[in-house]
């Protein structure tokens, strides 16, 4: 069974970090960010950090913000067990539907932009 909860604790927040920490060597300050800054603006409700679990083993998490100025999609991460299994469509859908927003911004590193352009396809009914 998959479910999907928002990080509000910080054992969340870390389990979160530690899924995501690998992308932090495409941005500087990457630890910084996320604690100083990243943290703060869930626990007042600017961004969530939502992660999916599958039968109580977390699958990945998906980062957005959401405010009257933006509404951005961010570190998307699923396990390597996980991958290509269609998890991240379901974590990039559910994010959709919290920003109420079919084109919100998006932050990919470059480097990684191979790897995502499967959910980025828009696919025709």
């Amino acid at each position: 069974m998959v479910s999907f909860n928002v990080a509000q604790n910080m054992f969340e927040f870390i389990k979160i970090y530690n899924n995501i920490k690998n992308i932090g060597q495409y941005y500087p300050d990457f630890y910084s960010w996320y604690f100083n800054k990243v943290i703060p603006s869930a626990l007042l409700h600017e961004d969530k950090l939502i992660y999916m679990l599958k039968d109580n083993e977390f699958v990945g998490s998906i980062m957005i913000k959401n405010t009257e100025n933006e509404r951005k999609i961010r570190c998307l991460r699923i396990q390597e067990k996980f991958q290509s299994k269609g998890y991240a469509l379901h974590l990039m859908d559910l994010a959709l539907k919290e920003l109420d927003c079919d084109k919100p911004n998006l932050s990919v590193p470059e480097e990684l932009f191979h790897d995502y352009s499967r959910i980025f396809v828009i696919k025709q009914p």
